[in-house]
This record gives structure tokens, sequence and C-alpha cells, in this order.
């Protein structure tokens, strides 16, 4: 069943199918992660099967399907990378040998890239070449994990398959069910995710959303007073990067008018009323903060001095 936050996209690729103007190359396009390797594979299946239900969905039965499912589909390409990573140019020579052969079994062969945005620069201009001379019974998903990674040449070769996310109420049931969660806590995880789903499975879990929780307590404590940035940066031990993650996400609650559970309701009332230039100072210093990692400076002592500017732009207003 497709998602509801692949409805707009799947219906792009229906319509193009049904007119005749799917091109043999596409590009899945999304503003964040938004499960793009679910929906690639939701095309490549509605591609190779052969009794698509109505809505251009595969049948999930047939022949092909089965193969597909089962892993063993000899028309169903998966080129990722091998011991690197990046995807190199002897597999895109050796998908392009592929599709230049007749599929085996079914009417057509389809070829999945990801990430696609990993290809070396030779491999890049090797596929090229495929989408300029496509074969009539090939198809190539593009699916990376940044479009506007991928070269401009192969951008322009591909029809672009957009999931534009236009959020409803059954996105959190959606959710709940693939996670096994509450719907309320479905709700949540996407409000902190920014309406990613895909980002939201991994916080919709209760321990996630309760370190969460967690964090925003902290910070408000730290506003008001009642903690020190050293109290803080013990809590972080040697997960700051998780916690710099938590604290980019809650900053960012600021910015969005949804309804929120304490302690998340009141760290994002406190963090609307900061000047935009402190907000955005804290935005850039966490960034630079975050890509300092690993770096060999001291993690503890630069979350500190983090903590340190928090709550000097909080102070007075809470």
């Amino acid at each position: 069943m497709i998602a509801p936050w692949h409805e707009q996209a799947w219906s792009q690729f229906v319509s193009a199918r049904g007119a005749n103007r799917l091109a043999h190359g596409m590009a899945i396009t999304a503003p964040g992660d938004f499960f793009k390797q679910d929906l690639s594979r939701a095309i490549g299946a509605a591609l190779l099967c052969r009794s698509p239900l109505a809505n251009g969905e595969a049948c999930g039965s047939c022949r092909d399907c089965v193969l597909l499912a089962s892993g063993t589909h000899p028309d169903w390409i998966v080129v990722s990378p091998e011991d690197s990573a990046y995807i190199k140019i002897d597999q895109i020579r050796e998908t392009s040998a592929r599709l230049a052969q007749r599929p085996q079994i079914a009417p057509r062969q389809v070829v999945l890239l990801y990430p696609a945005d990993r290809m070396n620069t030779a491999a890049a201009n090797a596929l090229l070449k495929t989408l300029e001379e496509p074969t009539p019974d090939s198809y190539l998903i593009l699916c990376s994990e940044r479009h506007e990674r991928l070269p401009a040449t192969i951008r322009s070769r591909c029809q672009a398959i957009a999931i534009k996310p236009l959020f409803d109420e059954r996105w959190p049931a959606a959710l709940a069910a693939r996670a096994s969660v509450s719907i309320d806590a479905a709700r949540m995880a996407l409000v902190l995710a920014g309406n990613d789903p895909e980002v939201a499975l991994a916080i919709a879990s209760p321990e996630e959303l309760g370190a969460r929780a967690s964090v925003a307590k902290s910070l408000l404590s730290l506003a008001r007073g009642q903690i020190e940035p050293a109290t803080v940066m013990a809590s972080a031990g040697r997960e700051v990067g998780i916690w710099l993650d938590r604290f980019a996400a809650l900053l960012r609650l600021s910015m969005r008018d949804v309804p929120l559970s304490s302690p998340f309701a009141e760290f994002s009332d406190l963090t609307s009323r900061l000047e935009m230039s402190r907000l955005f100072a804290l935005q850039r210093e966490q960034g630079r903060v975050r890509t300092l990692l690993g770096s060999g400076l001291r993690e503890d002592l630069m979350l500190y001095e983090l903590c340190c500017q928090w709550r000097d732009a909080a102070r007075g207003i809470n």
C-alpha cells in the first residue's frame, strides 16, 4: 500500500506511465528522507509486475512479484557501493552490459541505484551514456540521499518523481502502525522531525521521545537558573553529538506553530520569545560545534560553552 506521504509522487508516476510519458531514467526527489527507497522499490515492483492493480501498484502475487519479494528476480538490479563509499565505474559498466541484453523473465529490466549521489565521477560519466541511449525495455531509478548532489548532466536526463509533503491526519496513523507506537507518539515524532516520516520513525520510540524530553527539561532548567551548564555537560557524557542533534531539533520547534505537549510546549514557548538574532546565533553555534566533533578538541568543553550561550540568551525571558 502506498504511504500517504508518497501519494502525490505515486500519482505522478502512474499518470506518466499511463500517458506513455515515463522516462527511462527517473530520479526520486524529496525535501528530506521521506522513505525514498520505499517509493523507488514500489515503482520498480509496478514496472516488473504483469498484473498491476487499478491504482498502478504491483499485485504482489504474480511470478514477478513473488520473485521480487524473495530477492531473486533476475530483472531487478540494485546498484549500491561495494567495499567502498562510492559506486564505481565497473559497477555501471556491468549494469549497462546487462541492460543491453533482453530481460530474462519480465517484460522489462529495472535498475535501482542507491544512493545515486555516491557515484564517483567516472561512474557518473558512464551512466550518462546509458541514460542518453537507453534500451526500450529498461528503466533506471536513481534514489539519492541528496538529489542536488547528483551531477547536473545526470539530473537533466532524468524525469523527477517528486515527493511533495502534503501533511494530513493520516500521517500519524500510518507512522504509528509502522513504528508500533501510539498515534500521539507518532504525531509528536512527526513534529520533532519537521514532518519527515523517515526521520520521525527513529524518534517515535518511547526511549527516544523520553530522551528528547529530558534535553528540553535540562535546557528549560538551565534558562531558569535552576542548574548550571556543567550539569548539562555531565548529563550528555560521551554522546555530545546525539545531544546536539536533539538540541537542534528542539530549536527548530520555535519556528513552527504546532500543538505540543510538555515539556516541548514550554521549550517552544520560550524559544519563540527569543530575539531572532539570538536564535540564529545559537543555531549557527550548534552547527559549528557539530562540525568540530571528532577533530580532537574537547567536546565536553564545546558543549559547555554552547550551554552558556543558551543560558545567557534565554535569561530573563521565562
